[in-house]
Order: C-alpha cells, then sequence, then structure tokens
C-alpha cells in the first residue's frame, strides 16, 4: 500500500484568499447591467474583494453566479453583501450564498 500524498502549501496557496463566497444570483426585470457592474467592481475594489468569477449559471433558477474570494468573515461578508444590494436594490430580486472555501 502506498502511503498517502501529504497536502503541500504552494505559492498560489499564499496568494489565494481566505475564504470564496458564491453567490446566485436572480436579476429583477429591471437590471442596470454595466452601470451597475461598474459600481460593483468598484465597491469590491475598495473592500478588498476578489470577483474570482462573474457569469450565467445552468441547472438552477437564478440567472448568474458571482464569486467573491476574501479574507472576510461571514459577519463581514454579510455587510459587504449588503452593500452590493443597496448598490441599486431593485436590480437584484434574491441572492443565494455558499461558502466554499475556508482556508
Amino acid at each position: 500500500m502506498r502511503p498517502i500524498k501529504r497536502y503541500s502549501k504552494t505559492r498560489r496557496d499564499e496568494e489565494m484568499s481566505k475564504y470564496v463566497y458564491l453567490c446566485f444570483t436572480k436579476w429583477s426585470a429591471r437590471t442596470t447591467g454595466e452601470n451597475w457592474r461598474k459600481k460593483h467592481d468598484e465597491l469590491c475594489k475598495e473592500n478588498g474583494v476578489e470577483v474570482v468569477c462573474f457569469g450565467p449559471v445552468f441547472g438552477v433558477v437564478e440567472d448568474w453566479v458571482i464569486g467573491y474570494g476574501t479574507d472576510m468573515h461571514r459577519d463581514a461578508f454579510q455587510e459587504f453583501r449588503g452593500k452590493v444590494w443597496n448598490l441599486d436594490p431593485e436590480a437584484i430580486s434574491y441572492t443565494k450564498t455558499f461558502q466554499v472555501l475556508s482556508r
């Protein structure tokens, strides 16, 4: 029987965010499109949050998924998401958020 190979940290691990959150988003009928995205990206930059993915999804009722990489704990991230919501409260119907990585 071969020994189990131990996980070793790489340089990429040190650069990687502590947490990754996936936010599945259902847009409302009235979406502000590019203006919302510009405001969103500025807000992320101000708060030290990296957008790791942003795009349409399939197999779920939500329209888009936005992946965030950050060192924010869940409570701080929820405050950040409140700021995202307030960019244009009528643009988003709802979101579902999953924390998928916690180093």
